[in-house]
Formats: C-alpha cells, sequence, structure tokens
C-alpha cells in the first residue's frame, strides 16, 4: 500500500508542465501553459496546464487531473504504476512490503544475467563460430550499425561458454535455466537458444527482458524461438525495439508498429527510428500500452495480407481496452512487408514510399469499419459471426461512450444489431424492451431463488440497482421486493429466462452485471468531480481546487482498478 504522504511528496514534487511538454508541445500563458489536448482532435488550444496548483484539464472534451491522472490517461499506466514512475523520475522512494522488495531484487538479478547473455552472444556473432551468421543477417540488408544499435548476437551449436562461465555459481546457474538461457542436460548445462541469431528485447530503460531467436540451419528446430515466462519476461507486454525507438519516437512525437522484429530493423535503417514489433500475431492491451508510453500518436503498420489486415483489426481491439488518442492505421500492398519494401528499393525511395502509406493512414475506427463493410454480402451465419466478434471486442472496450458510438457505427456496416453489453449478443430483428444484460439479470432474479435472497439482502447490491434503466430498474426493485415481475415485461423475461435453462453459470452472469453497474457507478462520481474541478478552476477556489483534483485522480485510479 502506498501511502497517502508518499503521493503528496511525489505530487508536489513533479513538474506538470515538464511531465506534459515531453508529449505535448505546450506555449506559456501567463502563469500557465496551453497547447492542443492528446486527448482529442482540434485546431484551437483548449489545453491548459497549471504548474502552480498541479494539474490540467481540457475545455474541449474535460479531460482533467493531475500529474498521475495525465499519464494513467496519456500512457494507460494503472494508479500505483504511474506513482512509481514519478517517484522514480524526482527521487522519492516508493515504500514495499520485504516481499515486493525481494521480487523486484530478484528481477534486477536476472537483467544482469540477461545482458552477460546478450554480450557473450554478441561477442559469438563477431568470432569465427558467427561466419555464416553474419552472412544470412548481411544478405536480409541488416548493416553493422544496426547489428551494434539492436545489440544482436549469434548462439553458436557447440556451445557460447555461458555455462562454464557460471559453473561455480550455482545461483545463477539456477536462474540461467528459470530465464531460458540454458537448460539442464544430465550433470551439466547447455544453451538452451543454440544455433539460432538472436535478438534482445529490452524495456524501454534498456534493460534486456529476454530474447528472440531465429535458426539459420534448415534442420534446426523449431525455427522460431522465445524465452520462456518468468519473474521478468512476459511475452504478452514485450514490444521489440522500445528501446531502440524510444528517442526518435520522444523526438517525433510518434511510434510506428510493424509485425516483425525484421521490418523494425529495415524501417530504422531507411531513417525511421521510432519503429516497434509486436510479438506476436496481433497486439494486446498490455502491448498497446507499451506503444503508447512512447508517443502521443501510433500508426499500426502491418502487411496487406489477409492476416495482416486480421491483425491490424485485432490490434483495434487492444487499443479499445487500453483507451487514449485513437492510433491511425496504414496497410502496405498485398504481398509487402516493410522488410521487402526497404529491400527492393533504394533507402530515399523506400523512406518516401513508407511516409506516404503512414500520411494516408486513417483512424483504426474506420479502417475497422471498412474491413468490417467487405463481408456485408456474406451469408447470415458470417455476417452473424463478425458481429459477435466485434460484440466481444467492444465489450472489452475502456470508453464506454465510445463503445456506444462504435456501436451504431459497425451495426450500420454489417446490417446486425451488436450489443457490447455480452459478448454474444446480436440482433436481426426489432429491438426489445430491454438491454441484453439487464435481462438475463431480471430472468436470473426471478428464476433463481437463492441469488434473488442474497441481493435482497445485500445492502451495496440493492443500491447499484439504481444505475439501471428506469425500466428495468423498477423490475428488478420488483421481483427483488418480492412484488414479482411487472406484466409489461413477463413474457420477455420469460423467454430469456428459458435460454438460460441449459446454463449453470448464474452467479458468474450476475457478478459480471454487478460489475458493470459498479463500473457505471464510479463513471458519474468521476464526471462529476469534473464538472467541480472546472467550477473551482472558474471561481478560482485554490482550496477546492487541490481537493477536487485528490479526489478526481483517486476516482480515477479506483475506476481503472
Amino acid at each position: 500500500m502506498i501511502s497517502d504522504a508518499t503521493v503528496g511528496d511525489i505530487r508536489a514534487r513533479t513538474d506538470i508542465a515538464e511531465l506534459i511538454g515531453a508529449s505535448v508541445n505546450l506555449r506559456r500563458t501567463g502563469r500557465s501553459f496551453s497547447g492542443l489536448c492528446p486527448f482529442h482532435a482540434e485546431k484551437t488550444p483548449s489545453f491548459s496546464v497549471s504548474p502552480d496548483r498541479g494539474f490540467f484539464h481540457c475545455f474541449g472534451c474535460g479531460a482533467g487531473g493531475d500529474a498521475f491522472a495525465f499519464l494513467m490517461r496519456m500512457q494507460g499506466m494503472s494508479f500505483p504504476e504511474a506513482v512509481r514512475h514519478l517517484g522514480e523520475r524526482c527521487g522519492v522512494a516508493v515504500g514495499d512490503d520485504e516481499t515486493d522488495r525481494a521480487g523486484r531484487e530478484h528481477v534486477r538479478m536476472l537483467g544482469a544475467l540477461n545482458e552477460f547473455a546478450r554480450r557473450r552472444w554478441a561477442a559469438c556473432l563477431q568470432s569465427a563460430a558467427g561466419e555464416r551468421a553474419r552472412a544470412y543477417l548481411a544478405e536480409r540488408g541488416v548493416t553493422a550499425e544496426s547489428i551494434d544499435r539492436f545489440g544482436i548476437g549469434f548462439c553458436p551449436s557447440g556451445g557460447s561458454g555461458i555455462a562454464a562461465a557460471l559453473a561455480k555459481k550455482p545461483a545463477a546457474l539456477a536462474a540461467a535455466v528459470e530465464i531460458g538461457i540454458l537448460r539442464k542436460v544430465g550433470d551439466g548445462y547447455q544453451d538452451r537458444i543454440a544455433g539460432r541469431i538472436v535478438f534482445p528485447i529490452r524495456d524501454a530503460g534498456g534493460t534486456v527482458r529476454g530474447f528472440s531467436g531465429r535458426a539459420i540451419d534448415a534442420g534446426t528446430t523449431p525455427k522460431y524461438w522465445n524465452s520462456p515466462e518468468s519473474a521478468i519476461f512476459k511475452k504478452s507486454e514485450c514490444v521489440f525495439g522500445q528501446f531502440e525507438a524510444s528517442e526518435a519516437a520522444a523526438k517525433n512525437r510518434r511510434v510506428i508498429a510493424v509485425e516483425g522484429q525484421f521490418d523494425v530493423i529495415a524501417l530504422s535503417q531507411i531513417g525511421i527510428r521510432e519503429t516497434v514489433a509486436i510479438s506476436g500475431t496481433a497486439a494486446n492491451a498490455p502491448q498497446m500500452r507499451q506503444v503508447r508510453r512512447l508517443a502521443p500518436v501510433a500508426t499500426l503498420l502491418f502487411d496487406g495480407d489477409q492476416s495482416g489486415r486480421r491483425a491490424a483489426l485485432c490490434s483495434f481491439g487492444a487499443w479499445l481496452q487500453v483507451g487514449g488518442v485513437e492510433p491511425n492505421v496504414a496497410v502496405l500492398p498485398a504481398g509487402d512487408d516493410p522488410d521487402s519494401v526497404c529491400s527492393r528499393l533504394i533507402a530515399s525511395q523506400a523512406a518516401e514510399f513508407v511516409e506516404n502509406l503512414i500520411s494516408k493512414s486513417v483512424p483504426a475506427s474506420d479502417f475497422a469499419a471498412a474491413y468490417l463493410a467487405e463481408g456485408r454480402n456474406g451469408t447470415i451465419a458470417e455476417r452473424k459471426k463478425a458481429a459477435e466478434s466485434v460484440a466481444e471486442m467492444l465489450s472489452e472496450a475502456r470508453d464506454k461512450t465510445l463503445v456506444s458510438m462504435l456501436q451504431t457505427k459497425f451495426s450500420e456496416v454489417l446490417g446486425v444489431r451488436i450489443d457490447a453489453t455480452t459478448r454474444t449478443q446480436v440482433s436481426f430483428g426489432a429491438t426489445s424492451q430491454l438491454d441484453h444484460a439487464d435481462g438475463l439479470l431480471l430472468a436470473i432474479l426471478a428464476s433463481n431463488d437463492a441469488i434473488r435472497a442474497d441481493i435482497a439482502g445485500d445492502g451495496f447490491q440493492l443500491a447499484l440497482l439504481d444505475e439501471l434503466p428506469e425500466s428495468a430498474r423498477s423490475a428488478a426493485q420488483s421481483i427483488v421486493g418480492g412484488r414479482g415481475v411487472p406484466p409489461e415485461l413477463s413474457d420477455e423475461i420469460a423467454t430469456v429466462a428459458a435460454r438460460l435453462q441449459d446454463q449453470n453459470d448464474d452467479a458468474a452472469i450476475v457478478a459480471e452485471c454487478f460489475r458493470k453497474l459498479w463500473r457505471k457507478s464510479k463513471g458519474k462520481r468521476v464526471s462529476e468531480l469534473g464538472a467541480r474541478l472546472r467550477e473551482c478552476e472558474r471561481s478560482g477556489d485554490v482550496n477546492g481546487l487541490d481537493v477536487a483534483v485528490r479526489e478526481y485522480s483517486a476516482a480515477l485510479a479506483t475506476l481503472g482498478a
């Protein structure tokens, strides 16, 4: 638990104008600063930063808060992550319990071991044992400068000597096995990644989190290899090139996300250094969070084939979970990827070609709509499957207002009504009186005596029923209060209840419904506090503003939990 005193100390020490100025072009206007809001598109600056009061506010979209709130909204951090990030930035130690400290110390040790392996494999690449690997990289167009910049190495089939170097350090040997550098064979140890070119995967601070390997001999299987999951490496949270792209991304205020490591290297060699690669077939939410932390504007540059376009759609879904500034999507011509473009064109032509694609990129939601429109003439089954996939994607979105807009947009595109309140609800017919999720809740309340009794005796859940729309709220209160189902809804609730007969997850469905009602309640609280913050700013109430900023940040943290 982070103490309020620590949070206050970090807030007081943080220069919010300097923090925000790293990603927003600010101009001084009296005692404050102003600029274009990073959270919505605008041409006239309505975004204000007050260093004296330690808060920011946009008069256009209403976004506002302190330094913690800015990082949470801009980079998708949780409240504890934002506190720790700013604590490191301003030199304030964030207290943790002994278990947390021991865990971080272990991760630091694993990072040092990864760095040791990286250096050993880099030396092997430059040795006689690395001749074939160097030839392969040269054939792929990878320059010596890129080999050094990205820390590329090679682990020979005959071994790299890491096991021998750690022979008298049993704890280090065990850790090397844990993170996949070595494997135990009989009474000894061998390189686990032998026979492969090795790409280190570094975080924004330069710590080697893990490795990705590619075999150069046809008989070496598997062809591709990644470090196993460990305390230091989570593949789903890593992007390749993050450390190498960070400086250019900050300078150019943009980041380009591609599919492969060679794509990153190829674009870097033609001058587009603010490029990272997603580990996997498409970005997930943690990876999109890492991409967002690099720059305010992100462009997804994926291959033009069907798998590349699907990857772009999935990455859009990942962004919906993270929130923040909507990324753009640029798609290469079919059969091309960034590496192939850079291989067949001279550097200046390749750079012009790629920059032209990026300049014509479209908002990810527009790309998604165009992609879905291609399936409008499919069979009913195909359209239903597409609608269910979209409903599942939207159900995970962070911005519920955006979800409402996208539901309408995508429903029109597919000719199918999409309801993101559950993961599968779609309809080709007339709308009902009840939202699908509300209908599920009411049907379970009406048919499950145990759950109805539990809710009737729980004041917290009873209060959350007030967040239901009027018709559903009155029906829920009537059912829980023992008055039964209102006649005007009896047929509809009975139909839903019949569909539930073959399921035994009533408790899970109810828990999910109440979770959404709780978030809705918290969202109202954030809106109320935002309005109070704006009123304090307009009236010059400094004391009230300080309180409002703290409560607003705390409410945002709770909402993001």
